[in-house]
């Protein structure tokens, strides 16, 4: 039935958008971001600062991978 193609394709899109998002390179760089900005963080932020500032980076890496992902799809 053409509604079942629909969720099919958006199913496979979604599952390439995933192995994109853990691909290796896609994981260094999103690393190598975080790595950065909670270094300087780190350094001039008390540790509940600190933990506030890491989870809204993991959250805002999540909607920037979701939100393509739907883009995408």
């Amino acid at each position: 039935s053409p509604g079942e193609k629909v969720e099919k394709s958006f199913k496979s899109s979604y599952l390439s958008g995933l192995l994109v998002a853990i691909s290796p390179s896609n994981l260094i760089f999103w690393l190598s971001v975080f790595g950065t900005v909670l270094t300087n963080s780190f350094e001039t932020a008390s540790s509940f600062q600190f933990l506030i500032v890491a989870i809204g980076i993991i959250v805002g890496i999540l909607i920037h991978d979701l939100g393509l992902m739907t883009i995408i799809a």
